[in-house]
């Protein structure tokens, strides 16, 4: 898969990303959770979800790095759990396993 049509490139994912890198520069501002402790919570919280947003960004790509050329596309309908299963199980257990998975939850 080339650069270019990365899922992850998507603008509306670089602002969301950009928007976690300045709430980690803010939260670092030393007396911020003590003049202003609601902002600090709002962006402790904010940057709980990082993870979260993580996975969102990158398992698409990752599992249309390994499964496009066996013929699996990501697209809205499929959830991002059962890609990240299939990526886990290729992964763990091998291509057949991993689209045998596909094939029962997608079919």
């Amino acid at each position: 898969m080339n650069d270019k049509s990365k899922i992850s490139d998507n603008a509306s994912l670089n602002e969301l990303d950009n928007a976690f890198k300045i709430a980690k520069n803010i939260s670092k501002i030393p007396l911020i959770k003590h003049i202003m402790p609601r902002i600090h919570n709002a962006l402790s919280e904010f940057l709980e979800s990082e993870p979260q947003f993580s996975k969102v960004k990158e398992t698409p790509d990752n599992f249309n790095e390994i499964f496009s050329k066996l013929g699996w596309v990501a697209y809205e309908s499929i959830s991002l759990d059962v890609m990240a299963t299939a990526v886990d199980l290729y992964a763990a257990k091998g291509k057949e396993v991993a689209e045998n998975y596909l094939g029962r939850v997608i079919n």
